[in-house]
């Protein structure tokens, strides 16, 4: 869904980066739908910059459909650094989408949020995965000689992602209650995250496109703050009466605690998060 947003954002199904940012940076639209690779090669033969946003399934289909999730996830990306080595041209600048919310896995709370160089122990196979691929992409790098930066964007929100998005607290309350069915929560309730609007996280690939500041570097892109699951609960309150809450330990998650320190990309680019949890969600309910 991400891809789809950035793909409405910078001119519908073509990235092209806005001609007064950087004339000479020109993205292109790629589906791995019924590929055979020779359009993979077309693709990457026709740009100077690729954002790998592309991931099969959710988080929570990564657990109830491993390994074959992974499998499926893994073979693509490697099928996609095999195709950089027969390249005619420069390899592409790789930026990566990574998941700030998966890799660093379960982190005792810290002040001022986690950094880049704090190290990653993901324990779900969407963080293992997505952390892999990161090393993956480094190592071909170094192997092949091309550029590329990783985003770890917090757990992202926003209307623009679609209504069928099966994925993301406030996106996924937001639909049930405004068809009036119930919502359901964990158990525990203390559950901490940082939730980022995808205009913001948009505005942040912008930016990076436009300054290409600081190849090879790894950006956490979130808020630097922290809610629970009851801070949104009490959020939608304020728009929809006698909510109805089924509490269950199926929707426990093994990460407790993760807030995003995103002190570096502010300093490089000048980026700056411009939606706090309430905007958000009176922006997602259209309020």
């Amino acid at each position: 869904m991400v891809g789809k947003v950035l793909c409405e954002r910078f001119d519908n199904k073509k990235l092209h980066v806005y001609s007064s940012l950087m004339p000479s940076v020109s993205c292109v639209y790629y589906s791995r739908i019924d590929d055979d690779g020779s359009r993979l090669l077309n693709f990457l033969n026709a740009v100077d910059v690729v954002i790998y946003v592309s991931n099969i399934g959710t988080p929570v289909d990564s657990i109830l459909d491993f390994p074959a999730n992974t499998i499926k996830n893994c073979n693509f990306f490697l099928n996609f650094i095999a195709a950089l080595k027969v390249l005619t041209k420069p390899i592409p600048w790789i930026i990566f989408i990574s998941s700030g919310g998966a890799v660093y896995g379960n982190v005792e709370p810290i002040l001022n949020g986690i950094k880049e160089s704090h190290s990653c122990n993901p324990i779900t196979p969407y963080g293992m995965h997505k952390f892999s691929m990161e090393r993956w992409l480094q190592f071909a790098a170094q192997e092949l000689g091309f550029n590329w930066n990783i985003l770890r964007p917090a757990n992202l929100y926003g209307k623009s992602l679609g209504d069928d998005r099966n994925q993301g607290v406030i996106g996924v309350w937001a639909k049930k209650l405004s068809l009036g069915d119930s919502i359901c929560i964990p158990s525990s309730k203390n559950i901490t995250r940082d939730y980022l609007h995808v205009d913001d996280f948009c505005n942040a690939i912008e930016l990076l496109l436009k300054n290409r500041v600081a190849p090879n570097v790894i950006y956490n892109v979130g808020t630097n703050s922290g809610h629970s699951i009851l801070d949104i609960l009490d959020v939608f309150k304020i728009y929809f009466d006698d909510i109805k809450i089924v509490e269950s330990e199926l929707y426990d998650n093994p990460i407790l605690w993760n807030v995003l320190n995103s002190d570096l990309l502010i300093g490089h680019v000048n980026w700056k998060p411009n939606y706090d949890l309430d905007t958000g969600i009176s922006e997602f309910l259209s309020l």
